[in-house]
């Protein structure tokens, strides 16, 4: 297992090319959210626009890959749902 996701792939990278990088979202209050913060802190990306929710888990997801190399992502969104514009009800 490990963090990531096309976003979080493409924040390390343009931050490990010196860019400044911030990330949005929302995270569980769970193992996978608290190590997905700490990894993005320890690679220089401001993480003020992710929000922590307390009330459900970290999304996640996993690859499926045929014999024949077809793919597919099984995505478990949990706490990505929660995630909202300023002032807008859920």
């Amino acid at each position: 297992m490990f963090p990531g996701g096309k976003g979080a792939n493409q924040a390390v990278a343009a931050a490990r090319l010196g860019a400044d990088v911030s990330m949005i979202g929302c995270l569980g209050d769970d193992d996978f959210g608290k190590h997905f913060l700490r990894l993005m802190h320890e690679e220089g990306i401001n993480t003020t626009g992710i929000v922590v929710d307390k009330s459900t888990g970290t999304g996640v997801s996993g690859p499926v890959v045929e014999d024949n190399g077809d793919n597919s992502i099984i995505i478990v969104p949990r706490a990505n749902y929660h995630l909202q514009v300023a002032g807008s009800s859920p």
